[in-house]
């Protein structure tokens, strides 16, 4: 839980009033990666309904001349929907054909078992947003099952490109690790929904699964990212999602790139 006065000052930082905030709105930012041989989709956004600015992935993957049937790998960091509401047509029929899927194991069995449900049900969920991220998930995940492989635990899937479990905002979250020339990108999806989360990583969003976990994850990975000097990679921060994470104050700060 936040301090209320920590909140009104870091978000004020951010030119934003909290007496006249009323929602948060981000952006949804898949990551396509280009190996030369493959070309590696991670996470496949909300798809059409669940965001009047989101579902134009297809779009505009076409725009730059590349069409679903040519991407090779699609890489599902988590189950949340906008994240995955984009592997299926209104038909139910697989968007990316042709592609081989990867998740992790923990967060297949979370969405498709009863088990997602039992856990919402112990955390407090509120029973709408049970049921619809549930449906979503099921609704996106069943139709892709004799496409995908599920992942017991972290994996190289192809030369510089490694999946790594990092858990709390779901059982089996993942990020990844690019490799290339000697030089190294972090890709952590939801580990950060804004930039305040870098400053202040003890500070949960509604719906993390599992707070202390998360807050571990978080730490982990700040402190690896700027170690290596990394460029990191954002599926909900200001659009194009990349910057730097440098150390201030016994805490950290995201640095945009321009």
């Amino acid at each position: 839980m936040a301090d209320k006065e920590q909140l009104h000052h870091a978000l004020q930082r951010y030119q934003l009033n909290p007496e006249e905030w009323k929602e948060f709105k981000n952006t949804y930012t898949p990551l396509l990666i280009d190996t030369g041989e493959d070309l590696i989709l991670v996470d496949t956004g909300c798809g059409e309904g669940l965001s009047e600015d989101g579902g134009m992935l297809v779009q505009n993957l076409e725009e730059i001349d590349i069409f679903p049937e040519a991407i090779d790998h699609v890489i599902l960091t988590h189950g949340h929907p906008d994240h995955l509401g984009g592997n299926t047509k209104p038909d139910g029929q697989s968007v990316f054909s042709n592609a081989r899927y990867h998740m992790f194991e923990d967060e297949w069995n979370f969405w498709c078992t009863d088990q997602g449900k039992c856990e919402m049900e112990k955390r407090g969920f509120h029973p709408e947003f049970q049921k619809a991220v549930l449906e979503i998930a099921k609704m996106n995940l069943l139709p892709i099952k004799g496409q995908i492989e599920l992942i017991d635990g972290d994996k190289e899937i192809l030369p510089g490109i490694h999946l790594i479990k990092s858990v709390g905002h779901t059982p089996g979250h993942m990020i990844l690790r690019i490799e290339s020339e000697g030089e190294s990108l972090y890709s952590f999806s939801d580990l950060f929904i804004h930039p305040i989360h870098m400053e202040h990583p003890e500070w949960c969003t509604a719906v993390d699964i599992d707070h202390e976990l998360m807050k571990k994850t978080r730490r982990d990975l700040l402190q690896r990212a700027e170690k290596e000097n990394s460029l990191t990679h954002g599926f909900h921060l200001p659009f194009p999602g990349l910057g730097t994470i440098k150390e201030k104050n016994e805490a950290w700060h995201w640095v945009p790139t321009t």
